[in-house]
């Protein structure tokens, strides 16, 4: 007989939701506000795709330098190095296989120059073809990245969602929980770059450097989940806020999202996200 209550697990506060029903099938301390770590990145990568599509610009031929500043950004990196010149679309593989802070930032700094300009009302200056930070002479362009996170959390009603910067590193303003969590990765997942992009298990990316040799690196991605049968999302961890995963499960028609916060250990994330799993997939068929 089906338990009534998922499995046990360590992560202080989980959520499962159901993607069909749109509906969260079972929370513990879910809408408790927290540190959420690189899950964060969910919603920079968000971001960049919801502007990519509003000016009608392909990834692929949006290019952008990294400045100094992205490059220096310490934690978990995409090993970008100042003046890299690097493709959107590459540039978001590594924000979410290897969890670049680096590529956060150069993202948030680029695309808030793009807002700059809309802002200013200036889109017919803008050079959509290569982004450079360092000839722009906007302050601090990040934080109008930062201002649309927190314009499109409201949109989607995460109430108890606030960004302080876009890569999750350690920051008490920088708080969501596990159901505003859920429901931001429903969101994400509309779009079809950001499914295609969190499934892919490591990727190559080919860009220049300053000295304009064209090199490669190769990100795998951090999800171990991938290896057995889930199809995204996001990894996550920092001190304060410990371990945390956001998981996708698509198959026969199942589709589930599942998000913890503050697991015990990096290691038993993964059990626990596949114990959850096979409770709801249980729950589903009653």
């Amino acid at each position: 007989q089906r338990s009534v209550h998922p499995p046990s697990v360590s992560a202080k506060a989980f959520c499962i939701w159901d993607a069909n029903t749109n509906k969260v099938v079972y929370g513990k301390f879910d809408q408790q506000s927290k540190q959420v770590a690189s899950l964060t990145k969910i919603m920079t990568c968000y971001v960049v795709c919801k502007l990519l599509r509003k000016f009608n610009l392909s990834p692929r031929k949006v290019f952008v330098k990294v400045s100094k500043q992205a490059s220096e950004v310490t934690g978990t990196t995409a090993n970008l190095e100042s003046s890299d010149t690097i493709s959107t679309w590459d540039l978001l593989h590594g924000l979410m296989l290897p969890s670049g802070n680096d590529a956060a930032w150069c993202l948030a700094e680029s695309f808030g120059v793009l807002l700059w300009y809309e802002k200013q009302n200036k889109m017919h200056e803008f050079n959509f073809e290569l982004i450079d930070v360092e000839i722009e002479e906007v302050n601090q362009p990040e934080k109008f990245f930062i201002q649309e996170m927190n314009a499109v959390a409201k949109i989607l009603g995460l109430s108890g969602t606030a960004f302080d910067n876009p890569h999750g590193l350690m920051n008490q303003k920088n708080r969501s929980s596990a159901k505003d969590m859920c429901k931001l990765s429903i969101e994400a997942l509309e779009d079809e770059y950001i499914k295609k992009i969190v499934k892919t298990k490591d990727y190559t990316s080919y860009f220049l450097t300053k000295e304009l040799q064209l090199t490669q690196i190769c990100w795998e991605n951090t999800n171990k989940l991938l290896w057995k049968n889930f199809c995204g999302l996001k990894t996550g961890v920092t001190k304060a806020a410990g371990p945390c995963l956001a998981s996708y499960y698509e198959e026969e028609g199942k589709k589930f999202v599942i998000v913890t916060l503050q697991s015990d250990s990096m290691d038993i994330r993964w059990c626990e996200h596949e114990s959850l799993l096979n409770w709801a997939l249980s729950a589903s068929s009653n």
